[in-house]
C-alpha cells in the first residue's frame, strides 16, 4: 500500500513488471483511490518500493492485513471482530500511518493502461 509519491512509485514498477513479467503481475489485484494504491498477491511476492507499507495476513484475523513492521497491541481477532462490526463484512487492509482502515471490496485485476495514466499523473 502507498500513499502519494510511493503509490506513483509503486504504479511505474508496477507498469513495468506487466512488460517483464506478465504472469506475475496478472496474479496481482489493486484498488485505489485519493492518491492511494493498494496491490495485493496471492504469493508472497511484491514489488520493493522504498516507503512502501507492506500488509500481511495473519491466522488469527484472516479478514484483515496488517502492517508486517509492526506489533499490534490489541487482540487481531478482537480487532477484526470489531472491524466487521463497524464496517461489514469483507477484508480490510488496516493502515497505521495514517491510520485508516480501507474496504478491499473493489480489489479487481490491474488494467494495465489505467495504472500507466495513474503513473504518468500521479493522481487516478
Amino acid at each position: 500500500m502507498g500513499f502519494a509519491d510511493v503509490a506513483a512509485a509503486l504504479a511505474e514498477r508496477l507498469v513495468g513488471l506487466s512488460r517483464q513479467d506478465r504472469p506475475r503481475f496478472d496474479a496481482l489485484e489493486a484498488a485505489a483511490c485519493d492518491g492511494l494504491l493498494i496491490v495485493v498477491a496471492q504469493t508472497e511476492w511484491l514489488p520493493w518500493v522504498d516507503g512502501l507499507h507492506y500488509l500481511g495476513r495473519e491466522p488469527a484475523a484472516p479478514r484483515l492485513l496488517v502492517p508486517t513492521a509492526l506489533e499490534p497491541d490489541v487482540p487481531l481477532d478482537l480487532l477484526e471482530r470489531a472491524v466487521v462490526a463497524h464496517h461489514g463484512e469483507g477484508r480490510f487492509a488496516i493502515c497505521a500511518r495514517p491510520s485508516r482502515i480501507i474496504s478491499l471490496r473493489k480489489l479487481a485485476p490491474i488494467d494495465v493502461e489505467k495504472l500507466q495514466t495513474w503513473a504518468e499523473r500521479g493522481a487516478l
